[in-house]
């Protein structure tokens, strides 16, 4: 767990050559060690190789690149996502939905959030996702009855 939290504290530095370089080197041995723990959530921690890919897809969309962030997050099991629990999905989509507005893909985007409150409602009502809401009502051309509904009830005019 700690790979992974200096992986994320490695991107606070922007997305310099040597952060790029910190982050990928600490998500490197965190999968090193998933991997010879075996399973996922084989202990307390749910530290495993899913947990590592997750973190794989933040980190990736905190150094500005959304498209391979999108990319990591495909290559994440479905079955190993199902298996997580609610909140931990939802937010895993949260990443995923400001992925996708940043590399045009707005209807997936719209799609996940409204996934996202399905799962834990709490989640889009968040900080940091309520400018994602109004973002995608801004960019969408025709922004679905679900994605209106959803502003609404985080606060945003739609």
């Amino acid at each position: 767990m700690l790979y992974l939290v200096a992986a994320v504290g490695a991107t606070g530095g922007g997305r310099s050559p040597a952060a790029v370089a910190t982050a990928a080197d600490r998500l490197g041995a965190a999968a090193e060690v998933a991997e010879r723990q075996g399973g996922d959530g084989a202990d307390l921690t749910g530290f495993g190789a899913t947990n590592v890919r997750l973190h794989e897809v933040d980190v990736l969309l905190r150094l500005d690149d959304a498209r391979a962030a999108v990319e990591a997050g495909r290559r994440i099991a479905p079955g190993a996502l199902a298996a997580l629990g609610r909140e931990r999905r939802a937010r895993h989509l949260v990443t995923t939905a400001r992925a996708l507005a940043l590399t045009r893909r707005r209807d997936e985007a719209s799609t996940a959030l409204v996934e996202v409150e399905r799962l834990a409602p709490e989640e889009v009502r968040r900080p940091a996702v309520v400018p994602v809401v109004r973002d995608l009502l801004l960019l969408v051309p025709a922004p679905s009855l679900e994605l209106r509904t959803l502003a609404e009830r985080c606060g945003v005019r739609a």
